[in-house]
């Protein structure tokens, strides 16, 4: 039982190669870093396909990423990521709380990781820059708590409005 986990978990992690062929090299170096650290710390919770690992029909840990709105914005999943994320997404609620990686991680591994699940799994979106993580952390150093979807969403559209 324990090669057929192991053959499986091969398998999925080998998925997870379809978009990397259209990042650059250095995006693809990033790309890589962001693998190493997805593996070490979100895979828990994510699982290595990015679906979210399923305790029973009705319960997850952690929300599916591929084809997901706040993956496919990077600002969104920037603000996630630095601050963290709780309660229910789009009427559903998990396990796990997504906790804020802003004091554990620099700029460069979160744009790492986000490099790579945003081109895994089948999602294909542009790498992100360690430039980018650096303003989005700026611009919301103020916060001390992880964000709900209503705040989320709200604070970025507040933002959009005041660039108007």
């Amino acid at each position: 039982m324990k090669k057929f986990i192991t053959l499986i978990s091969i398998l999925a992690a080998g998925s997870c190669f379809a978009a990397e062929a259209d990042l650059n090299e250095a995006e693809k170096v990033l790309f890589e870093k962001g693998k190493t650290l997805y593996m070490s710390n979100c895979i828990a919770c994510h699982g290595p396909d990015g679906k979210g690992v399923v305790i029973n029909p009705t319960m997850a840990m952690a929300p599916n990423q591929n084809g997901s709105p706040r993956v496919a914005d990077a600002e969104l999943f920037t603000r996630i990521l630095l601050k963290g994320l709780t309660g229910p997404i789009e009427g559903k609620t998990y396990i796990g709380v997504m906790i804020g990686l802003e004091a554990s991680q620099t700029d460069e591994a979160l744009a790492g990781v986000m490099t790579y699940v945003r081109n895994s799994n089948g999602n294909s979106y542009p790498a992100v820059t360690a430039e980018s993580v650096a303003k989005t952390r700026e611009a919301i150093k103020d916060r001390k708590t992880p964000w709900t979807i209503e705040e989320l969403l709200a604070s970025v559209k507040k933002e959009d409005e005041s660039t108007e």
